[in-house]
Order: C-alpha cells, then structure tokens, then sequence
C-alpha cells in the first residue's frame, strides 16, 4: 500500500547566552539549514480510490446521454477522443452499436500513482471484470497541473493470460517514464511504439526489436486480410499504419522494466478499379453515408477508414537476458471516421 512520505521539518538554530570574558571573539551563529525535497505519492491510495470511483461513475453517466460537452470534465487525452467517437457512432447507428460500461471499484492493491514530483501525474489501476465480461480492465489516469482534477485517460482489456507487472511506489510514488528515455529499458516508450508500427506495417521488420506473438497483431492482419479478399478481382483494400498523436505514458516497473500505454492509428483504403464497381456497408458503409445501415458505392472513388486503439506494452529492464516486449492489452477498436473521395 502506497503512503504519503513525511515531509522534513525545517530547524532554525537560535544563539543564545551572553558575550564571553574581554578579548574573546563572538562564537559563530549557526545558519538555518533548508529542508531537503522528498518525494511522495501523488496522493494517496485511499484517496484515488475515491476520486478514481467519481470520475468512472461521471464518464458512465455521461455515456447514458452522450453528451460530447460533458466529456472534458472527467477525461483526457486518447480517453476524449475514444468516447466521442463512439457517442458519434452511438447516435448514428443506435442499439446496435454498444461501447464498454466502465467498471468503477479499485481495489487497492491494484493501484500505482506516481510520483507528486511535476506534472503530468498519473495512475494506473488494475479492474475486476464486469458481470458478462471474463478479462480485467487496465485504467489510467492523468492529472494534467496543480489544482486540476484527475480525469481518465484511457481503459484497456488486459488480453487473456496477461498480468499486470508490480509497479514500485512505496512512500515515493511510482517512477515515470518519459517518451524518449531508453534509460534502464530494452526501449523508450516512444521506440516501442514506432517499432510496433512498423511491424505491422511490415509484417517483419521491428527496427531492431523484439515482440512477442499478440492477439491485437494477429486481429489487425486478419481485418486486413477479410477486406483485400473481399474486394479481390474488383479492386484494392490496404491498412496502413501509424503512431497517434497521444501518449505514451509509462511507469517503471518492479523489475526495472516499464509498462508502456500508447495510441495505435490505422487506416484503410478501399478502392475499385475501372472495371467494377464495389458497394460498402456495415458500420463504414453507414458513417460514411451518414445512415444507419447506409452503404457507399464506390465507382472510381476511395473509401478511407481511420481507426485507433490504444496498446498497452510490457518492456523489459535493458539488464534482462531476454529483452522481447510482450503486448499485454489493448482498448477496442474505434472508428474515428470514413470518407469517401
């Protein structure tokens, strides 16, 4: 259980008595002593449980309206963005679309808060699953400045036999990691993700590292796959790939590795050749249109999806003999928007 550390006292030295006999110096009078900086949890666990449940009860409350207004009070970063496209997406295709109820009980020997030491702050939490769902849940929390509430930044599944590493906190806080720091690390947060794009980009090249086989990598190739064979002998599906614009965040872990939380975009583009012509549904085929259950027909044109996800990456201590970063999560995918062109 993580506690708040104990400040130092700052002592003042007071001279005291009178002068000695004639002739004999002034003794010298002591100077006040500064007191030294500690740190400290951000705060504490007790109190982010609290918090933590006000602002998942807020976003759930808000998912019942959808109001996109309301969002900017509890969320932040990747969090906003998620939640207004699947409101978005929600208000277009009605109850055949749903989006994940957010659990809201931390337990406390499942959370890690960093470090009161500047800012961004951040926290992560491990959830229980919610009644009809079988994986835990991985939230985090960001804490943007001084006197700004702590808002969610994003919530992912931890995929089936995935743990969440122990993450040292102690009377200090966790340790956070900052983008480009590779100190400690088989990989910054920020080459990891570079690289994780890169490999499904490529389908080999890792730009040095290693990864382990993921269910979100093997999804992503069979999306891909479905949509070029659907579209075969009458036009051209691809998926490409890159690094989205929030994140990563990262905590120190017990061992000496990180956890890494970071935004996957991915794009497809589906396009007819000159021969044929190709008709898109589902829920492209109804943003696209602006319809619910709407098709696009697309006659010389190109259907462009974009898509994202967040990722969660365990990276190995640069002292580990075996240095592959395994992907232990990932939030569900969301269509940010489809455009014909």
């Amino acid at each position: 259980m993580l506690k708040k550390g104990m400040g130092l006292a700052l002592a003042a030295a007071l001279a005291a008595g009178a002068l000695a006999g004639c002739g004999e110096s002034e003794p010298p009078v002591p100077k006040p002593t500064a007191a030294k900086s500690t740190s400290r949890p951000a705060t504490s666990v007790e109190n982010f449980m609290k918090v933590s449940k006000r602002v998942l009860e807020a976003v759930n409350a808000t998912d019942k309206d959808q109001s996109t207004d309301k969002l900017g009070a509890t969320t932040t970063g990747p969090m906003t963005v998620i939640r207004q496209a699947q409101y978005n997406t929600k208000r277009l295709l009605g109850d055949s679309y749903k989006f994940p109820e957010l659990a809201t009980e931390v337990t406390k020997n499942r959370v890690a808060i960093s470090s009161s030491k500047g800012y961004p702050r951040l926290a992560m939490t491990v959830m229980d699953p919610l009644k009809g769902n079988n994986l835990p849940t991985m939230d985090v929390f960001a804490q943007g400045k001084a006197r700004e509430n702590w808002k969610l930044w994003g919530s992912l599944r931890l995929f089936p036999g995935a743990e969440f590493p122990s993450v040292e906190g102690g009377k200090t806080g966790a340790e956070t990691v900052a983008a480009e720091s590779d100190k400690g690390l088989a990989a910054s947060p920020k080459k990891t993700i570079e690289a994780y794009v890169n490999l499904n980009k490529t389908g080999s090249d890792a730009q040095g590292l290693t990864f382990s086989q993921d269910a979100l990598r093997q999804e992503l190739k069979k999306t891909a796959d479905k949509n070029a064979a659907a579209v075969n002998g009458a036009g051209k599906s691809t998926m490409t790939f890159a690094v989205g614009n929030e994140g990563p965040v990262a905590m120190r872990t017990s061992d000496g590795g990180a956890v890494v939380v970071a935004q996957l975009n991915y794009f497809t583009t589906i396009s007819s050749d000159s021969q044929h012509t190709v008709t898109v549904g589902d829920k492209a085929g109804s943003i696209a249109s602006g319809k619910a259950e709407g098709k696009v027909t697309l006659d010389g044109k190109t259907l462009t999806t974009s898509n994202t996800r967040l990722v969660a990456f365990r990276v190995p201590a640069a002292k580990s003999k075996d240095k592959t970063i395994s992907v232990i999560g990932s939030s569900d995918d969301v269509m940010l928007g489809a455009q014909v062109q």
